[in-house]
């Protein structure tokens, strides 16, 4: 995947858990920052299919599998 892609879905990740109104213990911050970012890149490969879809729906059909395999909205 594209680094400065890696970089900018990395700092997402880390807003989302810095606006969890909770105190965080190392171990439960990296539980969650993990968990937001993996969701991240999936909806980035959501995305990506979504913008490069064909006529035939090959890229839908990725997409909800996509969705329904990663629990992924």
């Amino acid at each position: 995947m594209n680094q400065n892609i890696l970089i900018g879905l990395e700092r997402r990740a880390e807003k989302l858990v810095l606006q969890i109104p909770a105190a965080l213990d190392s171990n439960e911050y990296t539980s969650l920052f993990n968990e937001k970012f993996a969701e991240l890149i999936v909806r980035e490969c959501i995305d990506w299919c979504n913008a490069h879809a064909t006529i035939d729906g090959t890229a839908q059909k990725i997409v909800e599998s996509i969705k329904k395999d990663f629990g992924v909205e």
